[in-house]
């Protein structure tokens, strides 16, 4: 029989017991908490340490005309109450998202200046304008003015945010033209995400980014390589005028050192006098997630359609040329491990095949000829390793008026967590497809 003693010790037990557990629990979630707040792991946000930026560096770059949105990949609703915008509630799709500017900003803008402005202070054009359903539109709009880019918006607006029928009305009025953009979200805290665009425009209308990249934002200048890619293309093409006398020597690009060189046609046998086309020494260091993407800038002359052939994007950023005729200009980003797409049909027919090291794959296959000349659309057929069904999309071309052959301005591919997003710009060009695989 248990003495007194070993039974008011066995009850002192159970009743410290449990408060040790909890005081214990206390202690290590204190423990965790602050090891956290000192290296938060939103810190360690995959891309941070490609683009050389860091949270405090982030967020020194906000200022008035810079917003650094709440951090948060999916909707996210935004007041305009920190910055003056145009918008006062609206609920963006994962990974788009806009930056509120002030009307001052609308001074920088000196491309466009019979382009109008559209209440309080938001400049655009109107890409499409395509009703959901009753109660949501999806809007793409261009020439959204920052001081050092012209970027595009692809977003998504419920109605009750259409501040009435009138001004709908005019957005459908605005200048219908086209072009492609992307933008990557990086968590700086739990406060904040940095946003990094992505350009891929005409390039007769981005000579002065370059100045003000040189001039100004130089650090974000080696954070959007794809924006360097861009508007060197331009700097390239006035450099390599006929009165240059070095038109011969490549020139590695001052935004990304040493990774990207521009040559221009004239360095080829019988290409003088057309767009220059980019190499890759390296992968571009810029989003590290899984990430493909083809820039496609055709040369003015209708014969390009019959050199469209045998061209193959291979691992790792090397990019190979089985003809020298080749009159396309190829950018490509930082691929998924183990990816490939090989374009190789005919002339005017592209094939698209690629599998990722999870063993998703992607077959397509685009036709440029047909309604090209006729301004109408074109089929793009795409085939996924997940369900074995065929996804259609289409394309539509316009011609550029002074050239006999439309040019086609961008064709990308983005793979990232096996969500497909494809797009093709030329002026203009409507999405193509966008197929969700969460």
């Amino acid at each position: 029989m248990p003495s007194a003693k070993g039974h008011k010790l066995r009850i002192f037990w159970n009743c410290l017991l449990p408060g040790a557990t909890t005081a214990l629990a206390c202690l290590c979630l204190t423990l965790v908490n602050l090891a956290l707040a000192r290296d938060p792991p939103w810190q360690h946000a995959p891309g941070l340490a490609d683009l050389g930026i860091k949270p405090a560096q982030a967020a020194a770059l906000a200022g008035p005309d810079i917003l650094l949105l709440p951090h948060g990949l999916h909707d996210i609703e935004v007041t305009g109450q920190a910055r003056p915008g145009i918008f006062r509630q609206v609920r963006f799709v994962t990974g788009l998202l806009v930056v509120p500017i002030s009307a001052e900003v609308l001074q920088h803008d000196l491309e466009q200046p019979h382009d109008a402005t559209l209440g309080r202070g938001l400049h655009l054009h109107i890409e499409q304008l395509q009703t959901i359903n009753q109660d949501q539109y999806y809007l793409e709009t261009q020439d959204y003015p920052l001081p050092w880019l012209h970027w595009h918006l692809h977003m998504r607006w419920h109605r009750r945010t259409l501040s009435s029928g009138q001004w709908l009305t005019e957005l459908q009025e605005g200048d219908i033209r086209a072009s492609l953009s992307r933008t990557e979200i990086y968590p700086l805290d739990q406060q904040h995400c940095l946003l990094v665009f992505t350009l891929w425009s005409d390039l007769g209308s981005h000579s002065w980014i370059i100045r003000l990249l040189q001039q100004t934002q130089p650090e974000l200048s080696r954070a959007l390589p794809w924006l360097a890619v861009s508007t060197m293309l331009e700097a390239e093409r006035q450099r390599y005028s006929p009165a240059s006398t070095n038109s011969n020597a490549p020139m590695p690009s001052p935004f990304m050192e040493g990774s990207v060189r521009i040559h221009p046609w004239s360095a080829l046998p019988g290409l003088a006098g057309t767009e220059p086309w980019v190499s890759v020494d390296q992968s571009f260091p810029g989003s590290p997630s899984s990430v493909l993407a083809l820039l496609c800038q055709f040369s003015r002359y209708p014969e390009f359609l019959h050199a469209l052939k045998n061209v193959h994007v291979m691992q790792e950023g090397a990019i190979q040329r089985s003809d020298w005729n080749l009159r396309i200009t190829i950018g490509l980003l930082q691929l998924h491990r183990n990816y490939h797409i090989t374009t190789e049909r005919s002339a005017h027919e592209i094939d698209f095949q690629g599998r990722d090291d999870s063993g998703h794959s992607l077959q397509g296959r685009w036709d440029m000829l047909l309604g090209a000349h006729q301004n109408t659309q074109s089929r793009l057929s795409l085939q996924t390793g997940e369900d074995n069904g065929w996804i259609t999309g289409y394309l539509r071309y316009t011609p550029y008026p002074e050239m006999a052959a439309p040019m086609l301005g961008a064709l990308l591919i983005l793979h990232r967590s096996h969500r497909w997003l494809l797009h093709a710009s030329p002026k203009p060009s409507i999405p193509v497809l966008t197929k969700h695989t969460e």
